[in-house]
């Protein structure tokens, strides 16, 4: 899709949604499943995929673990918003790439206490290739940083309510 179209078509949505806000928001769902040991069968909407942990913990490394696909989201997340904004910015962008690592201490999945299950840092990279001048690049990278949502749900706290159930 070149830059022209998708620019029309964010237009058009960004044009639908602003007359009707509540239309805007949605619920976006997702599951996860047990197969055996600590291979998972994850879903969101019509798109499976295989979560597994590595053969040290027990697993048989299938598939990424739950801390990968949460780079991964963030990877994809910022593919697409620099592709969205570079089109409403007209900033051409003929290719992008996103290196993500997180640093994690495995002793708190384990369960030591005072060690952070989840990461304490994220850093990477996003190399792009364009003929946009610096100053655009930069209002391009400024646009992506407010409007990227993964990036907006690990940088502000969001309220997660898990309720156990004993059953289906």
């Amino acid at each position: 899709m070149s830059d022209t179209e998708l620019k029309t078509r964010i237009e058009r949505v960004r044009t639908r949604l602003d007359a009707e806000p509540a239309k805007a928001l949605r619920i976006v769902r997702a599951r996860s499943r047990q197969r055996s040991g600590f291979e998972s069968d994850a879903q969101a909407g019509e798109c499976r995929m295989v979560l597994d942990q590595t053969p040290a913990l027990g697993g048989t490394a299938r598939g990424p673990r739950p801390g990968e696909v949460v780079l991964m989201a963030l990877a994809s997340c910022q593919e697409h918003t620099y592709r969205v904004h570079a089109a409403l910015l007209g900033i051409p962008l003929d290719d992008i790439n996103v290196e993500l690592e997180g640093v994690v201490d495995g002793r708190g999945f384990l369960g030591v206490d005072g060690v952070t299950p989840g990461f304490s840092e994220v850093r990477g990279t996003v190399t792009i290739r364009s003929t946009a001048s610096e100053t655009e690049l930069d209002r391009l990278r400024e646009a992506v940083e407010r409007h990227c949502p993964v990036l907006d749900d690990l940088r502000r706290p969001v309220p997660v309510t898990l309720e156990l159930r004993n059953g289906d």
